[in-house]
């Protein structure tokens, strides 16, 4: 072949066989095999797609309606448990405690002043430094009453001192320990009182209860803190917008709620330390900053209605945690042997003491339950503290 014909084929790219390309057709209608196989694969494909979506349909409505939920509600799953990070709309992000409730808020819920406090009436227009500061939880907060029928509210009422109500629902303890913290400086009480219970301890094992936090751990007999600052959602679980799209499906919910229960699925991310030692370390040393502030700090023991109806003591973390602030010099007020006294007596006006909910299940106090913590926090701050209670000089000790 000369240079010439070779140039020539090169130019002259093959053309395909039509005999190739169409066998026995005058029409174009029949294609070689490979196109046909091509054909085939793709309609298997798409009968397979059709038989996977018409089977995971049929699950999910036959899953639905077992459990007695409408194949209509399309509910997100994994938006009903959570607890909303911006507290419905009321809180903001802090980098120092995750969240807490936004300042200067006038709604028909809850009325709050600068910091965030909660006002106790509509005559409450800032913070009253120099008196009574309440830090807390929910059951502090006075979650789902209205602003004067929180407990700290009711206080103010029966002692005529002035209460500044600090709390933050869906506040661990060591969140509640860096909430005091940061307002001593300029709250400058002369009393405060840190609402205690049960779950705000479990709380504090944990780096994520629906939202980041803060938390602690022990290492060499120190505390050491982590997550501070504290992440943002997406930060912190950066698959959280692929999930929640997919806890649309009552079927993918109930999957992975079990196969990761109470872990990252659920937003309650395990922080790895012993809940009731951190809790502990951090009332230590939250009253030896008390003492050097010649603060008077009390511990209330806040209680939920099934573990007063069930048992003679209190829950176990919360026994344990009062008594170790009991041996550091708190003074407890000691809410749970009074309700369950008054459980034991009359269920009628205990059951009275506690909110419920549309599943009939007891929930927050109530306004007459708030009253009655009001009344026991009144009683004990009447009474001179103990030598041990007293503020102990940061030099001596004494």
């Amino acid at each position: 072949m000369t240079g010439g014909q070779w140039k020539a084929r090169r130019s002259h790219p093959r053309l395909p066989d039509p005999a190739r390309a169409c066998i026995g057709c005058h029409d174009g209608t029949a294609f070689e095999p490979g196109a046909r196989e091509v054909t085939e694969r793709r309609k298997s494909l798409v009968l397979l797609t059709a038989s996977v979506c018409l089977m995971l349909l049929f699950c999910e409505t036959a899953l639905r309606l077992w459990h007695g939920r409408s194949p209509l509600d399309f509910t997100n799953a994994r938006s009903r448990p959570a607890r909303p990070f911006d507290l419905f709309g009321m809180g903001r992000y802090d980098s120092l405690l995750g969240w807490v409730l936004k300042e200067h808020l006038d709604t028909p819920q809850i009325r709050t002043v600068e910091h965030g406090i909660r006002s106790n009436s509509a005559a409450q227009t800032a913070m009253r430094a120099g008196h009574i500061l309440a830090v807390g939880s929910s059951f502090t907060s006075g979650a789902e009453v209205a602003d004067d029928q929180s407990w700290p509210a009711q206080l103010e009422r029966l002692t005529g001192s002035p209460v500044d109500n600090a709390a933050v629902g869906g506040y661990a303890l060591d969140q509640i320990v860096l909430r005091a913290e940061q307002l001593l400086p300029v709250a400058r009480p002369r009393v405060l009182l840190i609402g205690a219970m049960e779950s705000v301890i479990e709380w504090s094992g944990y780096a994520i209860t629906m939202n980041p936090k803060p938390f602690f751990t022990v290492e060499h007999g120190t505390l050491l803190a982590h997550n501070i600052p504290v992440p943002t959602l997406e930060q912190a679980l950066p698959f959280e917008p692929a999930i929640k799209v997919l806890s649309y499906s009552h079927v993918i919910d109930r999957v992975m709620a079990r196969i990761d229960p109470g872990g990252r699925y659920s937003r309650r991310v395990p922080a790895q330390n012993d809940a009731v030692d951190v809790s502990c370390r951090l009332l230590q040393r939250l009253k030896q900053e008390t003492d050097r502030l010649e603060i008077r700090a009390v511990l209330v023991s806040e209680i939920w209605a099934p573990d007063v109806m069930s048992a003679d003591a209190p829950p176990p973390r919360l026994a344990q945690v009062l008594g170790c602030a009991r041996g550091m010099g708190y003074p407890i007020i000691d809410t749970f042997s009074a309700f369950r006294a008054e459980y034991k007596a009359d269920p009628g006006r205990f059951n009275a003491y506690y909110l419920t909910n549309k599943a009939g299940s007891l929930t927050h106090f109530s306004e007459s339950g708030n009253r009655r913590v009001a009344e026991l926090v009144a009683a004990a701050l009447a009474v001179a503290p103990s030598p041990a209670e007293r503020p102990k000089d940061p030099q001596s000790g004494r």
